[in-house]
């Protein structure tokens, strides 16, 4: 499931939790190509207690284990912090952490290399 997210700077498409060493990869973030608009994911309340609690970020999270397209307008959405403590979701309630996201928002951008490593652009 996904929250509308908007973006005032991003260097990639695609953003993910942490800094890929966080334990699990989860993405953050997806933003249609070419625009500052696109979607926050929201997760499971215990895959958002173990990405929280790994990557040290907030994690939009719901109570539902599945997701029900009929009744998609009534979820209520909540914030998993890095403690594991609950809290009401806001729309500018990641603002902070994503102003300190190292890994997509303000990131240098990465590309393959001739190897077919990354390597900054």
């Amino acid at each position: 499931m996904g929250i509308a997210d908007f973006a005032q700077q991003r260097d990639h498409d695609i953003i993910v939790f942490g800094d890929h060493e966080c334990g699990p990869t989860a993405i953050k973030s997806w933003f249609y190509p070419g625009t500052r608009h696109g979607v926050r994911f929201v997760y499971s309340q215990d895959e958002a207690e173990v990405i929280a609690a790994s990557c040290d970020e907030p994690v939009p999270e719901i109570h539902e284990r599945t997701v029900s397209l009929p009744r998609i307008m009534v979820y209520r959405v909540f914030l998993m912090t890095p403690r594991k403590q609950e809290q009401e979701y806001a729309p500018d309630a990641l603002s902070r952490s994503d102003a300190a996201d190292k890994n997509g928002f303000h990131s240098t951008p990465v590309a393959p290399n001739e190897k077919g490593g990354l390597a900054p652009q």
